[in-house]
């Protein structure tokens, strides 16, 4: 008879393994994208996934039969090629800021609606009124722009393309330690760069490029101080670091909700899998990273939030209840409807009616209403939800991707010259094609990845962020420019996928042939082992 405390070491073991986790957080993608590509694939996308399918076959029979290594060569290690790959990298930041910045000239975009509020806060804030705003970390960041060069949005516009252009970088970095190829970097910048709905995106004044911008940091610092913790030592540039990624995460938070929920992933990346012996080191540099993150979401909070808006909250966004009343309606398919806020509105009289509360007040009192009675309907309808999210909000990924171009460029295709541009539905097709052999690419080098059994730890923190926000997705309101904060990450798998297939050909393969199989460690010109 079986112990169970043999059971148990053995759970442990299994539950724990890195390559476990891998395997379950790919097998969730490939299912949702597998369901995607079958139900709302056009001929291109189906192209695309049977050809990408065929390659990827290739890849692992060449890899069974020893005629290729499954990972990097040696000259494809992480090791930067010096002058080169700074001229590379630097071209690729230079294409996207120049391609998003020329888009906005000949295109110039008009803010509505929510953006609008955005725009005219953020030039409250530049001159030191803490005017309401949804996303006080877009507001800080556009406040700046327009503290230094002033409330004309080409300079917002301008800001949006320096940051695309600092996301390729970041993406550059990603890709390159991520897959231990700069090759890989480099194609994952160039796709990032070259991506049309990022480009018509940039003219919106929203919340999108901030958060990926701070999401993309993050990800490169906790990759830094990750290495710093295995190396098992602690410096002066690793308190900066830590510092640093809590400021990256404070501004992520601020931006949007959704930011929050980095900042537990990353204390578990850092502490589970940095080993058991490294445990010390791992809180003492976890420790400026959370006393940074802290003391600004409390500075925050006590001085715009109280102070300013006379609301006790520590969220920044007073209307964070209204996603899940809104993502839990199954008659209106989790989306935004008139109906829910006339309702939210008459409970909020029946319970504070007579009351003297100031604008901010009241829209947290009503967000809080949504947020007890989106949970209600969740306990109630938890199935039901569930069915709906899966049949109905998923197909949003790239089938929706008209509300991505509905917002930079409703108001200007009103214009008499609009008959000089692209119609709406040519923009639209190019961005959804794009979108969707992304997304299958994406799933392709994930399961390459898997199939190459490169232990990665960065990797599987973002996994983890594509999983959850999959699973979120199911369960908050849904439009299509929600999974815009995604996309770089589709770009590091897709770039896996585009750089194995060039390698499977004749004349690649045949170069990679005649060299060594890489060992567990590479040794450089100085003699260094690095593993």
């Amino acid at each position: 008879m079986v112990e169970w405390a043999e059971l148990g070491r053995g759970f442990k073991k299994h539950t724990l393994n890195v390559a476990t986790w891998r395997t379950v957080c790919a097998v969730v993608l490939i299912l949702f994208l597998f369901r995607v590509v079958f139900m709302y694939g056009s001929l291109l996308i189906w192209a695309v996934f049977f050809v990408a399918a065929a390659l990827t076959a290739l890849f692992i029979w060449r890899c069974r039969k020893n005629q290729i290594p499954a990972c990097a060569t040696p000259e494809e290690t992480v090791r930067d090629n010096g002058f080169s790959t700074t001229v590379i990298v630097t071209g690729l930041a230079l294409l996207a800021l120049l391609l998003r910045f020329s888009w906005c000239l000949l295109v110039p975009p008009i803010p509505f609606s929510d953006f609008l509020g955005i725009y005219n806060a953020s030039i409250q804030w530049s001159n030191g009124e803490f005017a309401y705003c949804k996303s006080t970390g877009a507001a800080m960041i556009n406040a700046i722009i327009i503290k230094i060069f002033g409330p004309s949005l080409l300079f917002i516009y301008l800001g949006n393309a320096i940051q695309g252009a600092l996301q390729t970088v970041m993406i550059y970095i990603l890709g390159k330690n991520v897959f231990r190829s700069r090759r890989t970097g480099y194609i994952a910048a160039l796709i990032w760069a070259t991506m049309p709905l990022m480009i018509f995106y940039n003219g919106v004044v929203g919340t999108e490029n901030p958060f990926i911008t701070c999401m993309l940091l993050i990800l490169v610092l906790s990759n830094c101080l990750f290495l710093h913790v295995r190396a098992g030592y602690i410096r002066v540039s690793t308190i900066i670091a830590a510092i640093a990624l809590g400021i990256a995460g404070f501004l992520c938070f601020s931006t949007r909700t959704l930011g929050l929920l980095f900042v537990p992933m990353v204390i578990c990346f850092i502490l589970f899998m940095s080993g058991r012996n490294k445990k010390k080191v791992s809180f003492l540099i976890l420790m400026p990273f959370i006393v940074s993150f802290g003391l600004a979401v409390l500075a925050q909070s006590y001085y715009v939030i109280y102070r300013k808006w006379r609301v006790r909250s520590l969220t920044p966004n007073l209307q964070s209840g209204y996603p899940i009343y809104f993502g839990t309606s199954v008659k209106h398919n989790g989306r935004w409807n008139i109906e829910d806020i006339a309702f939210v509105k008459s409970e909020f009289e029946k319970r504070h009616a007579g009351k003297r509360l100031s604008w901010c007040q009241r829209e947290f009192l009503q967000s809080k209403i949504a947020k007890k009675l989106g949970m209600k309907r969740l306990k109630r309808d938890f199935w039901d939800i569930v069915a709906m999210g899966v049949t109905k909000k998923l197909e949003v990924i790239w089938g929706e991707s008209r509300w991505c171009l509905n917002w930079p460029i409703k108001k200007v295709f009103k214009s008499p010259s609009k008959k000089y541009w692209p119609s709406v539905i040519e923009l639209r097709l190019l961005v959804e094609r794009y979108a969707g052999v992304l997304v299958v690419l994406a799933l392709f080098g994930l399961v390459i990845f898997t199939v190459q059994k490169e232990k990665s730890a960065i990797l599987m923190l973002i996994m983890c962020i594509i999983v959850l926000k999959i699973i979120l997705h199911i369960f908050v309101e849904v439009q299509g420019r929600y999974q815009v904060p995604i996309l770089p990450l589709y770009c590091l798998l897709a770039a896996n996928c585009i750089y194995t297939c060039i390698r499977l050909l004749p004349a690649a393969s045949k170069r990679i042939t005649q060299l060594e199989k890489p060992d567990k460690h590479v040794t450089d010109k100085s003699g260094v082992k690095e593993t």
